[in-house]
């Protein structure tokens, strides 16, 4: 069974998932960033040899978050979508459309050609989103009165074992005034974060997050 670990941020509760979710109790709201829909089909129109039943995976992994949390909101931070339209696309909208809850996105730096396709009658659209003290972006951004919630960095840990041996891990980066949340798509990559400059951070282990510092 995964573990979750509730935290303190900005004087709300919050909630980190394994998954690298992150669900907020008191407004019923879910936040996934950097899903990248359609990458796997991306890549292998251009003739990589990515196996086709990693994209499912995406789906699974948002079923299995909204089936333990129930929200209300759900709120994807940017780069739901990794390219130009493809067959991944209407998987998505035919998922969506089985769910109860409202959808958002905010729109990131891959989501330019949805930008242009989609209507509101799909999904909420919205270049940032102000939510009391929260500015959720898909960058990182400044914010002299409200804190900051994003992805698109894809922040991660590595764990340097003896010799040559390491491990690569996601994680939750919790740096002045900011939370940047992990890549939540699978295949995405990770980019190293040094624990030092950060606040907090926070490992996704396969079936429970760790406090680092």
């Amino acid at each position: 069974m995964e573990k979750i670990l509730e935290i303190n941020l900005n004087g709300e509760q919050m909630v980190l998932h394994p998954s690298g979710a992150l669900f907020w109790p008191r407004k019923h709201t879910l936040m996934l960033a950097d899903v990248h829909i359609g990458k796997i089909e991306h890549f292998r129109k251009a003739g990589l040899a990515v196996p086709q039943g990693i994209s499912e995976e995406n789906f699974e992994r948002m079923d299995k978050v909204l089936e333990a949390f129930e929200p209300l909101h759900l709120i994807f931070l940017g780069d739901l979508f990794h390219s130009t339209k493809n067959k991944a696309w209407d998987r998505f909208f035919t998922w969506l459309k089985s769910k109860s809850c409202k959808a958002t996105l905010v729109l990131g730096n891959h989501d330019r050609y949805a930008e242009k396709v989609l209507s509101a009658d799909d999904i909420e659209l919205v270049s940032s989103l102000e939510i009391k003290d929260f500015l959720l972006t898909h960058h990182p951004e400044a914010s002299s009165d409200r804190f900051n919630i994003c992805g698109h960095i894809h922040p991660g840990i590595v764990i340097r074992g003896r010799g040559r041996a390491y491990a690569k891990s996601a994680c939750f980066a919790v740096e002045k005034n900011r939370l940047i949340l992990p890549a939540f798509g699978v295949f995405t990559g990770l980019y190293p974060v040094e624990p030092d400059a950060c606040e907090s951070v926070y490992v996704c282990a396969p079936d429970e997050v760790l406090q680092l510092k």
